[in-house]
């Protein structure tokens, strides 16, 4: 019988390729090689069995313990890595779980100016795109009115400003004004100052000749019309607007109407079909242009005069209703192109806040004194040199126009005498002033007619100075009449002679 040879799977050759295999898995902690590649036999282990390890003997265990087998390998908590390489390796780690916010301050404050830069210049740039667009659409045609213009000496003191309106549509095909307004803007204060002058006032006009003073428009143009106001008013006009029927009616429109109160009735068929009863009321753009057009009131140039303020304010007002700049912007950029002026976009920002709330009384509105009437079949005005003188006083002062002197509001109707004469042919007219001025208090004496019936304005004589604030507050009470000194020219018994003109309509 032959024997194997040499059997590679002998029980002998078995056990010891298992010692070699329990000494090379248990790593260097155990034995074998170390660290650094370096043999050694593990450190001496005395043998006690495992606590968990089951004991032949016990009954239930899977199997017995057996000498030299390992159940559990402790590492022995020591590392190749260097006390340089943990530390770098830690510093790593904490960079890593640092959080977001740990920015340099400096980082911080560059990164927010940027932004705030770059906002800025992006506000900055719609800014000038939004003035720029307004400032093309709002651009008056006549280059020449620069020149014209007189600004004031600061900035901060208070200006004129001329508005032209061309309603009519005689007005409008003979390129003439038939609306005018002088506005005097006091910023500083708040107060402005509305004055209302007939566009048929006779004036020198710039060529020369006598005639309308809203015909200049047609004459020099919109440079020429703000010169010969100046020379009327006697003052320097810093600003200038205008408009016409057409953007006139688009601008009430656009602010969604205006609140005006009509004193009374506006029915006339030359001015347009609307009629419109008296009262406060809310006007569409049409039926503003109409009360403005109107000229058959009872009062005639008076209440038309009243009624242009009254809307010209009551724009301003709704304009500038809007709370804050944005409000504003928007509202200018939706009327901006109904008018036509120098003022720049931020200007009239300015105007709308600081007017847009401004209260009733502290927007005074006053016409030009004087009277009307025909003259070569056209209704012409006269301007009462000497109240105008006054009224004008009280404006460059920045009180109110229609302000009664002390001496005037101290005045006793009751201690004078009156003659009251018919100088306008007028059937009734003596009897009629004389009327009113009994009913304001008045003594009067004696009516009559005049010589002849040459009196187109109303006249309050005086002999003594002491009584030409009592001829004031006569014109006052009439709604009409120049104080002049009797002199040589005027006999009568009584304190004070009254001559009815044409321009006198008894008071409704």
């Amino acid at each position: 019988m032959n024997r194997r040879k040499g059997n590679l799977f002998s029980s002998g050759k078995r056990r010891r390729k298992r010692r070699d295999y329990r000494n090379a898995s248990i790593g260097p902690n155990m034995g074998g090689y170390d660290a650094h590649g370096n043999t050694h036999t593990a450190r001496s282990v005395k043998k006690t069995k495992p606590a968990h390890a089951a004991s032949s003997s016990q009954p239930g265990s899977r199997r017995a313990y057996r000498p030299g087998e390992i159940g559990n390998v402790r590492p022995r908590g020591e590392s190749a890595e260097t006390a340089a390489d943990y530390s770098r390796r830690a510093q790593r780690r904490a960079r890593s779980l640092r959080p977001p916010l740990d920015i340099p301050v400096r980082s911080i404050v560059t990164i927010v100016v940027i932004v705030v830069a770059a906002i800025a210049i992006a506000a900055g740039v719609a800014s000038c795109v939004f003035q720029g667009s307004v400032n093309n659409r709002m651009a008056l045609q006549d280059a020449a009115v620069a020149e014209a213009l007189v600004a004031p000496e600061n900035a901060e003191d208070p200006y004129y400003l001329l508005f032209a309106g061309s309603f009519d549509d005689a007005a409008q095909t003979a390129g003439e004004a038939d609306v005018l307004m002088l506005v005097r803007a006091d910023t500083a204060s708040g107060k402005a100052t509305i004055i209302s002058i007939p566009s048929n006032l006779i004036w020198t006009l710039s060529d020369g000749s006598n005639g309308f003073i809203g015909r200049e428009l047609a004459v020099g143009g919109d440079a020429g019309l703000v010169r010969t106001v100046a020379d009327f008013a006697g003052v320097g006009i810093a600003h200038f607007a205008t408009t016409d029927a057409a953007g006139f009616v688009k601008l009430v429109d656009a602010l969604g109407g205006i609140d005006v109160e009509l004193t009374e009735e506006v029915d006339d068929p030359e001015a347009g079909s609307i009629y419109l009863p008296a009262g406060t009321q809310t006007l569409t753009g049409e039926q503003a242009l109409v009360a403005c057009k109107a000229k058959n009131y009872l009062n005639g140039y008076e209440t038309r005069a009243q009624v242009q303020m009254k809307v010209l304010a009551a724009i301003v007002r709704k304009a500038g209703a809007g709370e804050g700049l944005g409000a504003r912007q928007s509202t200018l950029d939706a009327i901006a192109g109904t008018f036509q002026t120098d003022l720049s976009t931020q200007a009239v920002i300015d105007l709308l806040g600081r007017y847009g709330s401004a209260a009733a009384e502290d927007v005074y509105q006053a016409r030009v004194p004087g009277y009307s009437g025909y003259e070569g079949g056209e209704l012409q005005f006269s301007v009462a040199p000497n109240g105008w003188k006054t009224m004008m006083e009280k404006v460059n002062a920045g009180s109110d126009p229609n302000e009664k002197s002390e001496a005037v509001q101290s005045v006793d109707p009751s201690k004078y005498t009156l003659t009251v004469k018919n100088g306008a042919g007028v059937a009734g007219a003596a009897s009629e002033c004389a009327e009113a001025l009994e009913a304001a208090g008045y003594k009067v004496k004696e009516t009559g007619n005049t010589d002849q019936f040459a009196y187109n304005e109303t006249l309050v004589v005086y002999k003594d100075e002491k009584n030409a604030a009592v001829a004031e507050a006569i014109a006052d009470a009439l709604g009409v009449g120049r104080p002049v000194e009797a002199g040589i020219y005027y006999e009568f018994s009584t304190d004070l002679q009254v001559i009815v003109g044409q321009d006198w309509k008894p008071r409704s």
